[in-house]
């Protein structure tokens, strides 16, 4: 793009640059001056006999030239309000009415050219949004109505159309051809709180099986939400009490070996039913150590570390299209999440599991350090060397802002890891913080078409707090 967004804010408050000055106590036929301490003259403004601004305005810059021209009355700004460079060339052109903006308001470079003009009925920013590079080369144009985007919005550069939009009523719905956002975002928020449950209730009066129940149903709730964010079939899961016990006795085993391995060998002092158990819960199951049973399945989303990125195991057996029924053991600091099941179906219209998936993403449900992973549903991928990977910072108008993010991790796994074979990948310098948005391209065949084209824009929920 050949010159950098910049947008301004277009609510502007009292003509005022905020230079501390010294009021002269006695107006001289209406006029007002205020200087600095050194008795260079800062504004000079017409009052009435109540003593508001009534009549011309102006402010000046420390050398004098006028900064602000605007007229008041009854110390509300009222008809146009002029500002300037210090150079004495024009930056913007205002109309007021009664204090309330009304009619064009316009932006401009110090070389003359027009940075921004729109308008404004009664306060309320409409009408058409146009603003330009100081060059003139870079034009996007848009409109408003009551204050929010709505309707067609398009970027040129150079001439060259490079981005095309439909808004409305402040969302945006197309970019460039693409639904950037599936889900509203206080509708997915509301969702997935709704999932998420709350934090640890009060266990008083509660025995340990019934804390432990607990637990496993708020583990449950955790796993639904990622899947719920996905878009997998989440609402009719449910635990089954056998993979429970078999989880349990995972875990324990495995608290009896001070470590965590789907393999265990047989603990000292420990019975041969025990020893069976855990055995065929650790190796049905992903298995955490040092969380709770709920904060457990964000460390299996999380995933990656040096010794699981290659992979994602974990992860993909949650974003298993078809899992419609789990368990949940623990024991200690170790827990287990019984994995193996079939008994769910893929929803029709999925041809891939993303994570992160396309739309909004809480902050809360992801890390600057995962590693992202596609997973094609009943598909292959091809050699790592013919994926090609664009993340690009989005800066307003879901705009190219700065340079592509750098792949710091790349790897197609074809291990039979929940729905098959993934591309796993990370950027480096990702900013997981509310409010950023990316668009991420990925092209399967060396760069000739892309394959997944989504943007994701970082959002937070404080009802998704990890606990």
């Amino acid at each position: 793009m050949g010159a950098r967004i910049l947008l301004c804010l277009l609510i502007m408050g009292l003509a005022s640059s905020g230079f501390a000055g010294n009021r002269g106590d006695d107006p001289v036929d209406g006029v007002v001056t205020e200087t600095d301490d050194s008795g260079a003259l800062l504004r000079r403004y017409s009052v009435n006999e109540a003593g508001q601004k009534h009549g011309d305005f102006e402010e000046f810059w420390p050398d004098g030239t006028t900064f602000i021209k605007a007229t008041y009355e009854e110390d509300l700004l009222d008809g146009r309000e002029l500002r300037y460079f210090p150079s004495g060339k024009r930056h913007m052109v205002v109309t007021w009415n009664r204090g309330v903006l009304s009619g064009r308001w316009e932006r401009f470079f110090e070389n003359g050219q027009r940075a921004i003009t729109t308008s404004y009925k009664r306060g309320v920013q409409a009408g058409k949004y146009i603003q330009s590079s100081e060059d003139g080369k870079w034009v996007l144009t848009a409109k408003y109505r009551d204050g929010v985007l709505d309707g067609a919005l398009k970027v040129k550069d150079h001439g060259r159309v490079i981005s095309t939009q439909t808004w409305k009523a402040g969302a945006v719905l197309e970019i460039d051809d693409v639904q950037p956002f599936p889900r509203r975002q206080v509708d997915l928020l509301d969702q997935l709180a709704e999932v998420w449950g709350p934090g640890y209730g009060d266990h008083e009066g509660l025995s340990d099986e019934q804390v432990v129940e607990q637990t496993r149903a708020m583990a449950l709730r955790r796993l639904q939400a990622y899947r719920a964010l996905c878009h997998l079939h989440y609402k009719d899961m449910e635990l089954l009490a056998k993979w429970n016990e078999l989880c349990d006795a995972a875990a324990e085993v495995c608290r009896r070996l001070g470590t965590i391995t789907h393999t265990p060998e047989q603990p000292p002092d420990t019975d041969d039913k025990l020893y069976k158990d855990g055995k065929k819960g650790a190796g049905n199951s992903n298995l955490a150590i040092g969380s709770t049973l709920p904060t457990s399945v964000d460390q299996y989303m999380d995933d990656s570390d040096a010794s699981n990125i290659d992979r994602l195991g974990h992860r993909r057996w949650c974003l298993n299209p078809t899992m419609g029924r789990t368990g949940f053991g623990v024991s200690g600091r170790f827990s287990a999440m019984w994995s193996m099941d079939q008994s769910g179906k893929t929803p029709r219209d999925l041809d891939a599991v993303l994570f992160p998936p396309a739309g909004f993403v809480p902050v809360q449900m992801f890390g600057s350090h995962y590693a992202w992973s596609i997973t094609p549903i009943g598909g292959s991928l091809p050699k790592e060397e013919d994926v090609k990977i664009t993340i690009q910072p989005l800066g307003d108008f879901y705009l190219p802002q700065g340079d592509p993010l750098a792949i710091d991790y790349l790897h197609v796994d074809r291990g039979g890891f929940g729905a098959g074979e993934t591309l796993i990948f990370r950027p480096k310098d990702l900013a997981v913080t509310a409010g950023r948005a990316y668009r991420c391209q990925v092209s399967l065949d060396g760069g000739k078409s892309l394959q997944y084209d989504q943007f994701i824009k970082f959002v937070s929920d404080p009802r998704l707090s990890r606990r």
